[in-house]
């Protein structure tokens, strides 16, 4: 197994750790990766203002079964 921790650069030098773990070296590596953006989109939605007097989505409805 593969396991692979980094640490990836966005703009302001904010860095964010990744981690993943995989049989194939290079799919932990891109796991990694995408470990790290996730938390970073996570972290500048969390940084948004919330916007006064809008409702939150609702959920969309689940398609039915026949």
């Amino acid at each position: 197994l593969a396991e692979v921790n980094m640490m990836v650069e966005f703009e302001g030098d904010l860095q964010i750790a990744g981690h993943a773990t995989s049989p194939d070296t290079v799919e932990a590596g891109a796991k990694a990766f995408v470990n790290a953006v996730n938390k970073f989109k996570l972290s500048e939605d969390m940084r948004k203002p919330a916007v006064k007097g809008r409702k939150a989505k609702e959920p969309a409805e689940r398609p039915r079964g026949i």
